[in-house]
This record gives structure tokens, sequence and C-alpha cells, in this order.
């Protein structure tokens, strides 16, 4: 027969260091380890079906926009290039590729020394300029109505007139 080693790497199981205590005791702590396996069973699941959902859902979408394009020629590209659907579709996506990047480095950002120093001058400069942006928009609101009004007694007035006449 060969000898069998057990060997413990610092991990104390639970249940057998309660062996000894009474029956109530062991049989709620294996109760208790009973509820923990399951909560991480769920959790498990529950990651794995959403992977499954990203897997499924959207990067086939996306192999499948690469692979139709790869098979183009440069000159179909180019005809694609100048579609407008195509264009305002990629642009959107490109935008939410970019926010998506950088809510995915804000953290790590935050984080550093130099990110936070950043951080805090740009919130100060914000806080700083907001009352005068609030400002100037509200004289473009308020200018905006002026024109309206000048606009119901001289309807063919422009805009840039209106503005030219104001600055006089």
């Amino acid at each position: 027969m060969i000898p069998q080693y057990q060997v413990n790497l610092g991990q104390i199981d639970p249940l057998l260091s309660i062996a000894q205590s009474s029956p109530d005791t062991y049989i709620s702590a294996i109760e208790q380890e009973m509820q923990k396996l399951n909560t991480i069973k769920q959790q498990l699941s529950q990651n794995k079906q959403i992977e499954q959902k990203q897997d499924n859902s959207g990067i086939n979408i996306w192999d499948t926009i690469d692979k139709e394009i790869s098979c183009m020629t440069n000159e179909q590209k180019t005809i694609l290039a100048k579609d407008e659907t195509y264009n305002s579709i990629e642009q959107e996506l490109q935008l939410m590729i970019q926010q998506e990047l950088i809510n995915s480095v804000k953290n790590k950002v935050a984080s550093s020394p130099k990110g936070k120093e950043l951080l805090e001058k740009h919130l100060k400069n914000i806080q700083d300029k907001k009352n005068k942006i609030i400002e100037e928009a509200n004289k473009e609101i308020e200018l905006f109505k002026q024109f309206q009004i000048a606009a119901q007694v001289n309807p063919n007035l422009t805009y840039v007139e209106f503005i030219k006449s104001i600055k006089k």
C-alpha cells in the first residue's frame, strides 16, 4: 500500500473543526456552509449567464460586421464610407466605445496621485466658471427673446442683422 500524505495549506475545514462540539452546533455550521456555497453557486451561475448573453448578442455581430467589411475591395469600402446611414451608426458606435473606455479607466485615473490632482483642478475650474457660464447662457436666451419681439415688428429682420444693430 502506498502511503497517502495529507497537506494542510492553511485552510481549516470549518466542519471538521467543530465536529467535537454539540450536534446542534455541528448541524448549524453545516447549514451555514451550505448557504455560503449556494450563494457562491448562484453568483457563478449569474456571471456565466451574463457572459453567455454578451458572447451571444454582441461579439458575434462584431465578427459578422468585420467579415462583411473585410471581404470588400478598397473601392467598395470607399463607397460604403460615403453612406450617411453607415456614417451615423459608425459615429454612434464610436461614441459608445469611447464612453465605455473612459468608464473603464475612471477609477484607475482617480486613484492615482496625478489623476486625483488633475480631477481636483478640473472640478475647481468648472465650479469657478459655472456661474459665468449660466449668466452668459441666460444673456443669449434674453437676446434671442428680444430678437423674437423685433422680428414681430419687422418680419424681414435676420438674427445677424439684429445682432449687428445691437452692437452699434
